[in-house]
């Protein structure tokens, strides 16, 4: 890994994980690979206590944390306050975005919610209300894999662009080896697509979202507990 100076402003990662991943409802059935559960162990990642945290402009106070593990399926929960748009452009519309989110509750603009996740040795992946999952980063994926599940709106697809052979993704102070995810069909109101970015050792280590308009915002997100 090479070390480079670097120094992230670290919020929390609820927010973005919470609202990106789960917008829109599941249909039961897919034909597609990534929908079975992935291999592997349980790991410290989806352990009980364990925090995570990015930069995220518009939300202030946000806490993020697994409250429950049982067996490779981790809750975590997310809480945080919306900031007024007035004060900080960026926030323009993440309340109302918010307020379609069905795993989040709303009190003003205190936001708090829960989503689940399957956390192994292997990757992680969302698991939705109805039991069904989709693979988001899958370790021993190779280019071109693709993931795909049938939504209520069309299809969610996740396909592998990228596997590193060398360290050449900036995170923290270190470059490091990842799985390039790019994101299509969330229908998220005026986002184009998300590229994730999954590391081995250190789980999910960045979100790239792009916008309709061209513009995008790269969020590092670190946990506080690492694989072996």
């Amino acid at each position: 890994m090479k070390v480079i100076r670097f120094i992230p402003r670290v919020i929390a990662v609820a927010f973005m994980i919470g609202m990106i991943s789960s917008c829109g409802v599941s249909d039961s059935g897919s034909s597609s690979t990534g929908t079975e559960p992935i291999d592997g162990e349980p790991t410290s990642l989806g352990a009980v206590g364990n925090g995570f945290s990015t930069s995220v402009m518009g939300i202030t106070d946000m806490e993020m944390g697994v409250t429950q593990q049982n067996g490779d399926i981790s809750t975590i929960r997310f809480e945080g306050r919306f900031i007024d748009d007035n004060l900080i452009p960026a926030a323009a519309g993440l309340l109302e975005l918010a307020e379609s989110n069905s795993d989040m509750s709303l009190d003003g603009n205190q936001m708090s919610g829960t989503r689940e996740f399957r956390i192994t040795t292997k990757g992680f992946q969302d698991v939705f209300p109805d039991g069904s999952c989709l693979t988001i980063i899958n370790y021993d994926a190779k280019e071109g894999d693709t993931y795909r599940k049938k939504m209520s709106g069309g299809d969610l697809v996740r396909k592998v662009v990228k596997v590193s052979n060398d360290d050449d993704f900036p995170w923290g102070f270190m470059y490091i080896k990842t799985v390039k995810v790019e994101e299509t069909g969330s229908r998220i109101p005026g986002v184009s697509k998300i590229v994730y970015y999954g590391n081995h050792k250190f789980g999910l280590v960045g979100m790239d979202i792009i916008f309709e308009d061209g513009s995008e915002r790269m969020l590092n997100v670190f946990s506080d507990n690492y694989n072996e």
